[in-house]
């Protein structure tokens, strides 16, 4: 014979929210304890990785402004780098989701055009 039990819902929801409040204060003592162990870095782990070589070579670790690359990609990109900064870089979460949609919808589109155009030739 199977009992049927009544809750109130109320009672329900102070039980449920005890749990989820001692669950979470159990996350923060065991993040508090993880954190002050590892937060602290110093010596090599605080200097820029350099392809393996010590950072004492350099003088600025900084890439010159009159590198061919960088020159390359300042004055051929500074529209698109204007538009990411501007446009993309707000801090929202709705426009970073928003261009990420984007970005993969224009990757899909691509690969059903190749996919396509594959059953289409026969290969």
């Amino acid at each position: 014979m199977v009992k049927t039990i009544v809750v109130n819902p109320v009672y329900l929801a102070i039980v449920l929210s005890i749990i989820m409040g001692l669950s979470t204060l159990v996350l923060y003592i065991l993040f508090r304890a993880v954190i002050a162990k590892y937060s602290v870095r110093s010596g090599d782990a605080v200097e820029p990785y350099i392809g393996g070589e010590h950072p004492s070579i350099l003088s600025r670790p900084f890439v010159a402004q009159s590198n061919l690359y960088w020159g390359f990609v300042k004055r051929n990109f500074v529209k698109a780098y204007g538009f990411l900064k501007g446009e993309m870089h707000t801090g929202r979460l709705s426009d970073w989701i928003k261009y990420m949609s984007s970005w993969l919808g224009l990757l899909l589109l691509i690969a059903l055009v190749v996919i396509i155009a594959l059953i289409i030739g026969g290969w």
